[in-house]
């Protein structure tokens, strides 16, 4: 008698949970369809396209009013597709409010990660003995970004992650360039003149490729006015002799 009891008190609980399921799946229905009718306010993508065409074969798929069914599982299957739309319309609402940068705005942003990027790789190539691990560092980690721009895809997403690795990879590179230059400067001093790889020549006071180190013969690396104002004086005699051999 207490398995019977057990037994009819489960068949009851059963059948009322299928009530409830049938009741639950009749607004998911009614919510669906809903949703299906505001998409076509929505800015079409192809994810909201593939998931309003599940959210429809999932509404095709239930059974006839007075027919036996499994409302457990076409509730589970209604909603599953009736979420994935809800995020799909989600994110093209998103994407919509935030636009992609644009194919031209990518190639641009790709060039000048692979000019900042050629100029620092020639600089560190330039002065190997001088570099430090910092600036070689930030070199890698740029050429990193720049080779994970190339593989990622076309579609809105991609093209903003793309963007955003040409930019970082853009940045890596001038910082890479600014530590190369800072050890350079730090092994030979302000005043020594060097290409920066960029066509121009970094060098002291004097120009003229770095004459203005000449200071330095005026007593150590600029140590006084004094030492400064005789290379300068020196640096113009050269320059002198240099002019009256031309003329002469």
């Amino acid at each position: 008698m207490r398995r019977s009891a057990t037994l009819l008190e489960a068949v009851e609980t059963y059948e009322i949970e299928a009530l409830r399921a049938e009741s639950t799946l009749a607004a998911v229905v009614a919510d669906s369809r809903g949703d299906l009718v505001a998409l076509r306010e929505v800015p079409a993508t192809p994810e909201t396209g593939a998931a309003a065409a599940e959210l429809e074969a999932a509404l095709a798929a239930l059974p006839a009013a007075g027919t036996p069914s499994d409302p457990f599982g076409d509730l589970s299957r209604l909603r599953e597709a009736n979420t994935a739309l809800d995020d799909a319309v989600a994110r093209a609402r998103d994407r919509a409010a935030r636009p992609a940068p644009s194919r031209e705005a990518l190639t641009h942003a790709i060039d000048d990660a692979e000019r900042q990027l050629a100029v620092a790789r020639d600089v560190i190539a330039g002065h190997r003995g001088y570099i430090g691990a910092d600036a070689r560092t930030r070199l890698a980690e740029a050429e990193r970004a720049l080779t994970d721009v190339h593989r990622h895809g076309t579609d809105d997403d991609a093209r903003e992650q793309a963007f955003g690795l040409a930019r970082r990879a853009a940045q890596l590179a001038s910082q890479a360039l600014d530590l190369a230059r800072r050890d350079i400067d730090g092994e030979h001093g302000d005043e020594w003149g060097w290409d920066d790889g960029r066509g121009r020549r970094r060098g002291g006071d004097g120009g003229f490729g770095g004459l203005g180190a000449l200071g330095g013969l005026g007593g150590g690396r600029r140590t006084n006015d004094l030492g400064g104002l005789a290379g300068g004086i020196l640096g113009g005699m050269v320059l002198g002799g240099l002019m009256d051999d031309i003329f002469d």
